[in-house]
């Protein structure tokens, strides 16, 4: 996880992910402060568990009776709607922890089947 040693571009004013770092006025060991660096030849990393539950498609679809649909015509007529990414369970602070750490976008989708 090495966007949480702070080491990214813009090095002594960036906090790529919103979390607290060190500071004097808080000296907490979670993450460094900005702009820290290792000695040379020494390197370190922050592991955290990536453990998580993710709601992935989410579907409901609807067909209409035909005694509904016949006097406008139509034979037949259903709508679904999927939802995919629907929201993820887990302790990761940073982004999708499936997706290196970039979030996943959610997709809906609509569906119509109409036969006149």
């Amino acid at each position: 996880m090495s966007r949480f040693t702070n080491s990214n571009a813009l090095l002594n004013i960036t906090n790529s992910i919103v979390r607290e770092y060190w500071t004097p006025d808080n000296p907490i060991n979670d993450y460094p402060r900005l702009k820290a660096t290792s000695p040379g030849g020494v390197s370190y990393n922050i592991y955290q568990n990536a453990s998580f539950l993710r709601f992935d498609n989410i579907s409901v679809g609807y067909t209409f009776p035909k005694t509904m649909i016949q006097p406008l015509k139509i034979q037949a007529l259903s709508v679904n709607l999927t939802l995919k990414n629907v929201g993820v369970i887990s302790g990761w602070s940073a982004g999708d922890p499936e997706n290196s750490d970039a979030n996943t976008p959610r997709t809906l989708l609509f569906g119509l089947n109409m036969t006149l």
